[in-house]
C-alpha cells in the first residue's frame, strides 16, 4: 500500500488484525467444541450410574423394612 494515506493504511491494518482474531476465536471454539461435549457426556454418564445405584439402595431398604 504504497503511497496510500496513513489513514487507509490504519483502517486496513486494523480490519486485517479484526479477522485473524476473529478467525482464531472460531478455530479455538470449534477445536474446544467436541472436549466440551465430552466432558457433558460424561456428566451425564455419572448421573445416570448414580440414579441407578439409588433405586438399588431403595430396593434393598424396602426390603430391610419387611424384616422382624
Amino acid at each position: 500500500m504504497r503511497g496510500e494515506p496513513h489513514d487507509s493504511v490504519d483502517k486496513a491494518i486494523r480490519s486485517r488484525v479484526r479477522d485473524a482474531f476473529l478467525l482464531f476465536e472460531l478455530v479455538l471454539k470449534v477445536n474446544l467444541a467436541p472436549v466440551d461435549a465430552g466432558e457433558l457426556e460424561g456428566l451425564g454418564l455419572d448421573l445416570l450410574a448414580y440414579q441407578m445405584r439409588s433405586f438399588e439402595m431403595e430396593a434393598e431398604v424396602e426390603e430391610c423394612r419387611d424384616l422382624p
